[in-house]
């Protein structure tokens, strides 16, 4: 479950940052924030796939940031939901994984 978690906040995340990089090159800077919560997100869920996968010992310690990361993105995505769909699919995501982060890193 964190790995399919983690994949679908990475897939999610990854549109939300290229819907992002669209809005500033429009000159609306207003997604300047969820960017750069997006790029955390997605750095931190690819360590945390990988370390899963491999039954890592260190898959507790990532979790616990991933956890931090994911509520943050979180929180920035749900600014915006209401006017991007791949902002509220995103934050949706960024939410289920910090759930399993959770039950991973307690």
């Amino acid at each position: 479950a964190l790995i399919t978690s983690a994949l679908n906040c990475i897939k999610t995340g990854e549109l939300c940052k290229a819907h992002c990089v669209m809005m500033l090159e429009k000159g609306d800077t207003s997604m300047a924030a969820c960017h750069r919560s997006v790029n955390e997100t997605i750095a931190v869920c690819q360590a945390l796939v990988s370390l899963a996968a491999q039954g890592s010992h260190a898959v507790h310690g990532i979790a616990k940031v991933a956890l931090d990361v994911c509520k943050n993105c979180e929180k920035e995505c749900r600014k915006l939901e209401a006017k991007h769909s791949v902002c509220k699919d995103c934050a949706e995501a960024c939410a289920a994984c910090a759930k399993e982060c959770m039950r991973v890193a307690a």
